[in-house]
């Protein structure tokens, strides 16, 4: 299974120009109806003011209260040229993520569907993207010193790891009474229950229609390809992260605070993330499709 992003290169970096526009009836038009969106759709909803994109700064204030969650972020508006000039000294600071981590700075381009989605998720996951700031920043400090003029010119398997899930990951939630089953083998050596699922798409599939197991988003780049149609035009495959959540029968209790934490945590483990592992990922047209077949009322994950 090849791993949503190459192992030992950086995650694709999107252009330095405008994406497609805003939907054409403005951000009111239903576009974040869709159930791919639920784990931001608390906040894509107030998106439906503005009939085109809003500037950096009207995003800004339009989430400050989620951005503003201890240690404070902002975005800041990137434009054209910000980056050094070819062959000029560079040093750790900067990195993206040392950037937010040191700054709380989060460079936003407007009018961009991947910035917009990233806004998006640091709203519904604050103390996760915070968290994956966190170990980020760590990584670059121990392997670059802070009067460096130069960066690695490759990233660390860790790297790769952190960053597949930020952009493609998916969240697979069930109840803690199945953890022992999809985190661990019955015998030294096999492969956990998860893996086994996801190497078993018709039981995974099985699993999410009849609401035993819930996906959330939480890579932001997915979000953007479902956004702008690149789903519709080939599939993507998705980075996976098993949460054991202990949430009441509610769709709203399964994009909450449980699962941000439960997130936050699994980063911060250090044993986690250690490298890609494709063994955890899926492909994620289909899997979408299972989901939005759950049972409406049903969506909270109930043991077996």
């Amino acid at each position: 299974m090849a791993p949503l992003v190459p192992p030992n290169t950086a995650p694709p970096v999107p252009p330095d120009t405008a994406p497609p526009g805003a939907p054409p009836h403005g951000f009111s038009s239903g576009l974040f109806a869709d159930p791919a969106f639920a784990s931001v759709s608390l906040y894509a909803g107030r998106l439906a003011a503005f009939e085109d994109w809003p500037s950096v700064e009207a995003l800004d204030a339009l989430f400050r209260e989620r951005l503003a969650i201890a240690p404070a972020v902002a975005l800041e508006t990137q434009r054209k040229g910000r980056s050094a000039r070819r062959g000029a000294a560079r040093g750790r600071s900067a990195v993206y993520e040392v950037r937010i981590h040191t700054e709380r700075l989060i460079p936003t381009r407007a009018g961009s569907w991947h910035d917009l989605m990233n806004a998006l998720v640091w709203c519904a996951f604050p103390l996760a993207k915070r968290a994956l700031t966190t170990r980020q920043h760590a990584i670059v400090a121990r392997r670059v010193s802070a009067d460096a003029t130069a960066l690695p010119q490759t990233r660390t398997r860790e790297q790769d790891a952190l960053a597949m899930l930020d952009e493609g990951g998916v969240l697979l939630l069930h109840a803690p009474e199945r953890e022992a089953d999809l985190e661990h083998g019955f015998e030294p050596g096999d492969r956990s229950g998860i893996e086994r699922l996801l190497d078993e798409p018709a039981g995974l599939h099985a699993a999410l229609k009849d609401g035993r197991i819930a996906l959330r988003l939480f890579g932001h780049a997915l979000l953007e390809a479902i956004a702008t149609g690149e789903l519709e035009r080939r599939d993507l495959r998705g980075a996976v992260v098993a949460l054991a959540v202990d949430a009441p029968a509610d769709a709203a209790a399964l994009n909450g605070a449980a699962v941000d934490a439960a997130l936050a945590a699994c980063i911060a483990d250090s044993g986690r993330f250690l490298a890609p592992d494709p063994a955890r990922s899926l492909w994620l047209r289909e899997a979408l499709s299972a989901a939005n077949r759950a049972p409406a009322v049903q969506t909270a994950v109930q043991p077996r």
